[in-house]
Formats: structure tokens, sequence, C-alpha cells
């Protein structure tokens, strides 16, 4: 997909979320306690709202129950691969503190139970081992040499495990509702942008923002600035007027052959003509005092 195309269908899903969209608002402002009531006014008394707090109290609850990290066992089939089944087992509980999973698991499991579902992005970043001395010296020692290099890639894991914010992150699905596409919607300023890509993209402001969708499929990642208003330069003149979507950064194969993204859902609900299709914990107390 292009960038034009990528801005399209990031639209399309927003316009059609927008209930869902609404109704995770919703619910998040009843967690906060900032949930609007309604109270009839009175000349000689001062009406004011009182919450209970249940709101927050029912996340909790569901959290505490929800937050335990994933174990996977590795059963060997047979009795002399059992030290390779273990092996296996503490490599699997490494890569989530290394990665960074963890805390990114806590934080989507809260979505979870705010909103009934939450995303994570996982990803290599090779660039990391860019630059690091792999090579062994003429002086050092096999041990040494082998203790530096796992210290190096330790110290530089490739690989990233990041929470995604739930808000603005929208998917399709295929026929077997497997996870096709999704994009995430982000708003960077002029600095960021600069910061990250090299450009500011005719934004001449430091604060000023510009909408980035940041879209994912089986196959490979785009980073696309979408259209805004901004400097524009040609034949040698310079002006202001509308620039089109445009990518990024190079769009590149991940090659995990899965979407890097990764959704937890809670259960979904019926299909109904508002198109919700998730919803937290916290759903049933919207008609009461939060």
């Amino acid at each position: 997909m292009n960038a034009k195309e990528i801005e399209q269908l990031a639209d399309h899903l927003d316009t059609q979320f927008s209930t869902q969209s609404k109704n995770d608002k919703l619910d998040q402002a009843i967690i906060r306690q900032q949930h609007v009531l309604e109270a009839q006014k009175d000349s000689k008394r001062n009406v004011v709202a009182v919450g209970t707090g249940y709101g927050k109290l029912v996340r909790s609850q569901n959290f505490s129950f929800l937050s335990s990290r994933p174990f996977v066992a590795f059963n060997a089939p047979r009795d002399t691969l059992k030290e390779h089944a273990e092996m296996l087992e503490a490599a699997n509980q490494g890569v989530w503190k290394l990665s960074g999973a963890y805390l990114a698991w806590l934080r989507a499991i809260q979505d979870v139970v705010d909103v009934g579902r939450g995303w994570l992005l996982t990803h290599g970043l090779p660039q990391l081992w860019k630059g690091l001395d792999f090579s062994q010296r003429p002086d050092e020692p096999d041990q040494e040499y082998l203790d530096r290099l796992d210290d190096l890639k330790l110290a530089n894991w490739p690989i990233v495990v990041r929470h995604v914010d739930v808000r603005n992150t929208w998917p399709t699905f295929t026929l077997k509702r497997e996870l096709d596409q999704v994009v995430e919607l982000r708003e960077m300023t002029a600095r960021q942008l600069e910061e990250a890509y090299g450009s500011r993209f005719g934004i001449e402001k430091d604060t000023d923002k510009v909408k980035v969708i940041v879209y994912a499929d089986h196959v490979e990642m785009h980073t696309v600035i979408a259209k805004h208003d901004g400097a524009l330069a040609f034949g040698g003149f310079s002006g202001f007027g509308t620039i089109p979507a445009q990518d990024a950064i190079a769009p590149w194969e991940h090659g995990m052959k899965m979407n890097p993204y990764v959704l937890m859902e809670a259960p979904v609900l019926p299909e109904n003509d508002e198109g919700v299709v998730w919803e937290g914990s916290i759903a049933s107390l919207r008609y009461l005092v939060p």
C-alpha cells in the first residue's frame, strides 16, 4: 500500500469505530470519576456531584486476577531432551525481561480491563547491534571472548515489546477473524518529527502537530505523515499549502510472517448496528453513580 491508501484506510477505520471510541472514553471517565452527572439545581442549596468509586474498584479487582505474567511450559518428547526444555523455559522468561514485555503486558492488561482490548507491538531493532565490536581480539582468550559476546548481546537486546495506545489503534480482520491490517494513529510535533525522521515535513513551529499513521500487516510496516498544511518548495520558490500524505521512512518488511501488533481481547460483543465490538469490565456501571 502507498501513503495515500494507508491514509484512506486510517480515515475509514477511524469513522467505522467512532462509536466504539465514544464508549471507550465514557468508560475511562467513569474509572477516573469524571463521568458527568446531571443534578437538579437548587437556589438555596449547593448541589455537588458525589462519586462512589465503583469504577476504580471494579477495575482494580479484575486487574489483580489478570496481571500475572504468562508462563510457557516446554514438554520434552523424550528424557534426553529435558535439559533443552528447561533451557527454553528459562530463555522465554528472560526474553520477557530483556524486551520490556512485562511492563508492556501490565499496561495492555489494564486496557483489556478498562475497554475490552489491549495492544502490544513486537518488532526487531537490529540497529542496536550496529557498531558493536563482535570480533575476537588477537590477544583475547576464547572464553573471555564468548563471555563478552554474551554481555554485548544481552545489554543490547534487539527485540522490543511495547505497549500501544488503545484509544487510536484499529484493526481489520480476515474471514477467520485473524488480525489482518492495523493502523495506529499518533500525533507528533515538528520537533519530534525532526528528531525521529530527520525532517519537519513542512511544519515550521516546534509545537505544531501533525497526524502520523503507523501501518502494519503480516508482510511489512509503513510510517506515514498524513496530509497537512505546511511550507512548500518548488522550482526555486517557496509558499504555503497542502502537503499530501507521504512516507516518513521507507516501508520495510519485518519478516515475522504475522502482524507485529498483538491484539488482546475480552469476549467480543454480538454483531450490532453501532459497530461496537469490545466492552470492558466497567460497561455495566455506565448508568450507575460512578
